[in-house]
């Protein structure tokens, strides 16, 4: 039975047409009444938007439009007042075609249609807002440029960048090493308070109330554990034993001192190096508390004495460091130099040198026969040394030999000495032996010369305290076989000095 209102087979669906009167015109009866629309309600069909279906297809891409033809921010809006109100009356369809009954078919489609456009135009306007919000920024910005750019409120870039990097670098480095040296230092002030404060007995047992530092030969260094009271009476330890001869009563000895007040531990003892060299015969008139101390002991040993003193108008106790040095060359032997002067030694020490059937030389060489490990002499130093000289024509011995168990070493000072003991002995260890053959205008002028030297020490100009007289002095007579001044060259040399050499 067929439907009423039906189509039948082949008959085409009637399109519903409406007319938009013009403006301010009142719809007409035929105008607003679409087929199937009652004719009461035609007046009330509004004229725009038209159709939600129709306005739908004729949304623009934002692909299709040519760049800046439409403002990024304006474009979502005016999309979406185009688009008609969820609120706004739906044009009837034909009966069985699409339904405007709300939870119809047409109407789900309108509003997924209508969500769809929606989205899209918010899409497009958040990628424009994008766009133009990042125009113009780095593509990568560091760590540092962050931080760096929220002080200055920017980002900077290039060399500056570069710089303040730097800068903020050094200071992350510099300021915990700086708190770092702070701290240590408050904490040395502090301990160095707190020891001062301690007062301990001066007749206390030498590592519980202080510590000495340095090997012997070097300066000592006196760290105090507390403020020490006066002894009751000279006290002696023995800190290093040496290995080298026994000193006995009488016997020349090398002694390096140095003394440290009982209160602070500072060095006390007045000279620049902190250690005054001496060379004296041992005897109770270098001090009976030192003769007592050095003798029976053996060089290289380290002693340290304790007596009462005042110091400041308080009672403490002075501490004496001493070192017994070695008054021979101390060190690594090396074979003879073929072509050098030969050295041999009796048991008493005394040196002989031997020149026989050797060329007399042209220029200054010297060779090591023991190797030392102390200080290198400079060019203006004052040395303690023991030296012996010949004379190459018949080596015959030039002078007083200053070798020998019971001969006192002697200072030499190298701005007053022959010419190519000057030369040769810079950069010297102490410690070695060398020997040299000195052509005739290097030595006295007259002929060649040998020499042997055990360098055994480096005093400060001015505090040489020994009882052997300083060899040479510009007042020595050259008969007598002291060592002439290095310059001038004397009078009776002919030609021009041949520069030294070395031998290894």
């Amino acid at each position: 039975m067929p439907v009423p209102g039906a189509l039948a087979p082949g008959e085409a669906a009637e399109q519903p047409t409406v007319s938009v009167p013009a403006v301010g015109q009142e719809p007409t009866a035929h105008q607003a009444s679409p087929r199937g629309v009652p004719q009461g309600l035609a007046g009330t069909v509004p004229a725009e938007p038209a159709s939600p279906a129709r306005e739908m297809t004729e949304i623009p891409d934002a692909s299709d439009e040519a760049p800046g033809a439409v403002e990024p921010s304006s474009f979502g809006a005016a999309l979406r007042a185009s688009l008609p109100s969820a609120s706004a009356p739906s044009l009837s369809a034909p009966e069985g075609r699409v339904s405007d009954r709300p939870g119809g078919k047409g109407s789900g489609q309108r509003q997924r249609t209508r969500r769809s456009a929606e989205e899209r135009a918010a899409q497009v306007e958040q990628d424009a807002r994008q766009d133009s919000a990042t125009a113009g920024e780095p593509v990568a910005v560091t760590g540092t440029q962050r931080a760096v750019g929220a002080a200055l409120g920017r980002r900077p870039k290039g060399l500056l960048a570069v710089a303040l990097a730097g800068v903020v670098v050094l200071v992350i480095v510099l300021v915990p090493l700086a708190v770092n040296n702070l701290g240590l230092r408050g904490e040395g002030a502090q301990a160095s308070a707190q020891a001062e404060s301690t007062v301990l007995p001066g007749d206390g047992e030498l590592s519980s109330i202080m510590e000495v530092a340095g090997d012997p030969g070097g300066v000592p260094v006196v760290s105090l554990k507390g403020r020490l009271t006066a002894t009751s009476e000279v006290r002696t330890d023995l800190l290093t034993e040496g290995s080298g001869r026994t000193v006995a009563e009488g016997d020349p000895v090398l002694l390096s001192v140095s003394t440290f007040s009982g209160i602070d531990g500072r060095n006390t003892t007045g000279t620049d190096s902190g250690v005054s060299l001496k060379v004296a015969t041992l005897n109770p008139e270098l001090g009976q508390e030192i003769d007592a101390a050095v003798k029976d002991q053996k060089e290289g040993s380290r002693i340290v004495l304790r007596s009462a003193h005042e110091e400041s108008s308080t009672a403490t106790t002075e501490i004496t460091v001493i070192d017994i040095l070695p008054t021979t060359a101390v060190g690594e032997e090396r074979p003879a130099t073929e072509g050098m002067p030969q050295v041999s030694f009796a048991k008493d020490g005394t040196a002989s040198l031997s020149v026989k059937d050797l060329p007399v030389p042209e220029r200054a060489t010297i060779a090591t026969l023991i190797q030392g490990e102390g200080r290198q002499i400079g060019q203006k130093d004052v040395i303690i040394a023991r030296h012996s000289i010949v004379r190459w024509s018949d080596g015959k011995a030039m002078g007083t030999s200053s070798y020998g168990t019971a001969v006192l070493p002697r200072p030499i000072d190298m701005t007053n000495t022959l010419a190519g003991i000057s030369q040769l002995l810079v950069d010297v260890p102490v410690g070695s032996r060398v020997v040299l053959a000195l052509p005739a205008e290097q030595a006295r002028g007259e002929d060649a010369e040998a020499v042997v030297i055990d360098i055994l020490g480096i005093i400060e100009r001015g505090q040489v305290s020994s009882e052997a007289p300083a060899e040479p002095s510009p007042a020595a007579d050259a008969s007598a076989g002291a060592p002439a001044p290095a310059t001038p060259t004397p009078a009776g040399a002919t030609g021009a000095a041949t520069p030294a050499r070395k031998e290894s």
